[in-house]
């Protein structure tokens, strides 16, 4: 063989990885908005509409809500689309404490605003409560209290 014609050894082209390097970026991308759609909070519309409904309580004896000294047995809100709120509590044994008072609701800001509306009277809205609605489970936060968890009633 002559020298000119001797094999060479063939040395492999890098192999470019950008193929792999888009697939990933298009990936970590994908992540990152679906974690932030996620986590963004409802607009006080949607938030709204995910409220209505008939809920009870999943542990009636937090007062987070009720602030009754006596044993609580059931607990339950039906918050209607126009705007009214029912709210409801069966004490065990049964006492003259058992109730259900009507209130004025809405979402603001993102948090559920309640007024009192049992007298008649124009009563002034209270502070504002924290919120999060899922398909079957309401959470409503007060501050200085456990959170109160709520399952919706399916008729």
């Amino acid at each position: 063989m002559v020298e000119s014609q001797r094999a060479t050894p063939r040395v492999p082209a890098k192999r470019r990885n950008t193929g792999f390097k888009v697939v990933l970026i298009v990936l970590v991308v994908a992540v990152a908005l679906s974690a932030i759609i996620l986590y963004l909070p409802r607009s006080d519309r949607a938030l709204s509409e995910a409220c209505v409904g008939t809920w009870r309580a999943v542990d009636p004896t937090n007062a987070a809500l009720h602030m009754e000294k006596s044993e609580v047995a059931s607990e339950t809100v039906v918050i209607h689309a126009d705007g009214s709120l029912e709210y409801a509590i069966k004490t065990s044994p049964p006492t003259e404490t058992d109730r259900t008072d009507t209130w004025a609701w809405k979402i603001e800001k993102g948090q559920l605003r309640l007024q009192f509306r049992e007298s008649g009277d124009a009563e002034p809205w209270l502070a504002p409560l924290g919120i999060s609605v899922a398909k079957a489970t309401l959470r409503i936060r007060r501050d200085g209290y456990p959170v109160k968890e709520f399952e919706r009633v399916v008729r």
